[in-house]
């Protein structure tokens, strides 16, 4: 469902949670879902709309990654590469201090990342994917 033009993301719209359209074009996720990407969000208990746009590209690189290599899809190795690390506003998956990124070179900025969103329904994830709260 798309918003009203200019309209603000919060507060968010009942049984309907945002989606950036720069993660579809930047990070390269499409709905459905992969189960590997809710098998990390389920792991570190962060909801999809919580992670931004570098952390979720880092988790799809490394599926892709993976895939294309013939290796399994191994949360451990994952977390080799990769620290969940909680901020003020959004949380992201970033590159352990003294490993080598797996990646490569990427981007460090993004200008405007948020300036264009939809409204997908909660029904597109599983039930046990939640809000991350600050403790």
């Amino acid at each position: 469902m798309l918003p009203a033009r200019n309209k603000p993301i919060y507060p968010f719209l009942f049984g309907k949670f945002p989606f950036y359209t720069q993660v579809c074009n930047f990070a390269n996720y499409r709905v459905p879902f992969t189960k590997y990407l809710m098998k990390v969000l389920k792991f570190f208990r962060v909801h999809l709309c919580q992670v931004n746009l570098f952390g979720l590209s880092r988790v799809n690189h490394f599926e892709i990654s993976c895939r294309a290599l013939g290796f399994k899809l191994d949360l451990n190795v994952f977390r080799y590469f990769y620290e969940f690390i909680t901020g003020v506003g959004w949380d992201t998956f970033a590159h352990r201090k003294g490993i080598p990124s797996p990646a490569g070179d990427e981007k460090s900025s993004l200008n405007n990342w948020k300036d264009n969103f939809f409204w997908l329904e909660d029904l597109c994830l599983p039930a046990d994917i939640v809000w991350r709260f600050k403790d």
